[in-house]
């Protein structure tokens, strides 16, 4: 499965791919139905990829139809060491707590479509999302992440994206040392929006209380509505998915490193320029051009190594303003720091309101930092 909100056409991560000379960017993909999204594709010949999923009839197509050497599916499920908290659910496969599944509509219209398709129809059974029905790995030789890597002598990881509809807290909890060990940049996840207190459980409170312990900071949260069988909402596509309203059930979550942040708080990481390359094209291909920026800034001397910051701040404005009336970084800087009326919905360059009724549509958050800020000392 892919993650939402990957941005296809981002020309400032082609730009650090060039760069990249030597070193390339290493994804580790952990359900990777479907294939790679073709986001990562923007590397180039310096993506290094590995793709996990146990439908064995879905990774003999991926790899059939993969054009690239750096690119391999793996068929197998993801398993965690039994010195992990919580590693005997693996055995139970009681991930969650309060499952509304039973009592949603898409849950009731996937039950009736799978009584229609062919037993040896995998394809179908991937799109309908059934891949436990297709032919599968051994589900006794899992593969553990952590040795996986030492395994291929994969000393630096960058991403790692893990949706497997079940263990995905346990997985994510195995690989925190490795977060730190192998440097890895970000990390996607598919996250659950209902569950209980349990520690163990796969829910968004959980895999946000690790991640932020373990130095990382959320940058982008999908938040997916499904209503109910005993009143149905038109799906929002054209198969049995989220619909167009009900309870906030999934979601995926993007976690990256803030280099950019001097919170002590944050660990630091000793990284070369290469690294904050690719942490700045992490956040480009993630629609977050202005945190690339910040970090293009505060990094400018160590990425000139790679390439010209200027060209890569006009790149990412293009990203973020289309539209903009100015080309350049340092026009469109120029242009905010006069308080230019681009800045501003055209509703009230040309009918100004008075600043009581401004004040009233700030943030209880904005009004106490503002103040905050005007009282500190110089």
């Amino acid at each position: 499965m892919n993650m939402e909100g990957m941005n296809v056409h981002a020309k400032f991560v082609e730009m650090v791919a060039e760069a990249l000379g030597e070193y390339p960017f290493t994804l580790l993909d952990v359900g990777c139905s479907g294939g790679i999204d073709a986001a990562w594709r923007q590397f180039g010949k310096h993506l290094r990829a590995f793709g996990f999923d146990p439908s064995l009839s879905e990774v003999e197509r991926l790899n059939a139809s993969e054009l690239s050497e750096s690119v391999e599916y793996i068929p197998c499920f993801v398993g965690v060491p039994d010195d992990i908290p919580g590693s005997e659910r693996l055995k139970t496969q009681q991930f969650w707590d309060r499952l509304a599944w039973p009592r949603l509509a898409v849950g009731k219209t996937l039950e009736l479509r799978s009584q229609k398709v062919e037993p040896d129809d995998d394809r179908e059974k991937m799109r309908l999302n059934l891949w436990n029905q297709t032919r599968l790995a051994d589900i006794e030789k899992p593969v553990v992440l952590g040795d996986f890597v030492e395994e291929r002598g994969i000393d630096n990881v960058d991403f790692v994206k893990i949706d497997v509809d079940g263990p995905d807290f346990l997985i994510l909890r195995s690989i925190v040392p490795m977060l730190k060990s192998k440097r890895v940049l970000g990390v996607g996840i598919e996250v659950n929006f209902f569950g209980s207190d349990d520690p163990d459980v796969h829910t968004f409170h959980n895999v946000d209380r690790l991640l932020r312990a373990a130095g990382f900071e959320l940058f982008n949260l999908s938040v997916r509505n499904y209503s109910l069988t005993a009143l149905p909402s038109p799906y929002l596509y054209s198969f049995p998915a989220q619909s167009e309203s009900g309870r906030p059930f999934q979601g995926d979550a993007l976690y990256l490193r803030d280099l950019a942040s001097t919170d002590p708080s944050l660990p630091k990481m000793n990284s070369d320029p290469a690294k904050y390359a690719k942490l700045a094209a992490l956040f480009s291909l993630f629609g977050q051009p202005d945190s690339a920026a910040e970090l293009l800034l505060l990094h400018r001397v160590e990425l000139s190594e790679l390439f010209d910051v200027t060209a890569g701040l006009d790149a990412l404005l293009l990203q973020s303003q289309p539209q903009a009336k100015v080309s350049s970084y340092s026009d469109y800087i120029s242009a905010f720091q006069n308080d230019d009326p681009m800045f501003y919905p055209a509703i009230d360059v040309a009918h100004p309101i008075n600043s009581t009724v401004k004040d009233s549509r700030m943030s209880s958050l904005t009004k106490a930092l503002t103040g905050v800020f005007r009282k500190s000392p110089k």
